[in-house]
């Protein structure tokens, strides 16, 4: 689907709405969100890709605002992004992982949606 605004969406829909695993492409900058939608609004699991500073943010959306993520350099983009981030982010060293809060939290947020 092409929109009047230069958006494009990729995907799967039901009743006329986006509704399932598909991508949405930003006109303005490129960047795109793979993963869930659900009822026309991005749902669920997903990954949404910041093209100008090579990194990914990963995570849960809810009604199109993403909940619990995690965002990191794609080291793949990252050297050829035209703003890129001065600094890598580095590696956090905690007693409890990002990823074990990350998971605890956005399987919170995935039973609420479950329920929406």
């Amino acid at each position: 689907m092409y929109y009047a605004d230069g958006a494009i969406y990729n995907g799967q829909w039901f009743k006329d709405q986006r509704h399932g695993v598909g991508r949405l492409i930003n006109p303005e900058n490129g960047h795109y969100y793979e993963g869930s939608f659900r009822h026309d609004k991005k749902c669920g699991l997903a990954r949404y890709f910041h093209l100008t500073t090579g990194q990914i943010q990963e995570g849960v959306w809810c009604d199109d605002e993403p909940q619990v993520t995690l965002i990191f350099d794609d080291l793949k983009r990252r050297d050829k992004a035209p703003r890129k981030t001065e600094f890598q982010i580095p590696q956090l060293t905690m007693l409890k992982s990002p990823q074990q809060v990350y998971l605890e939290r956005a399987h919170e947020v995935m039973e609420t949606v479950k329920n929406s």
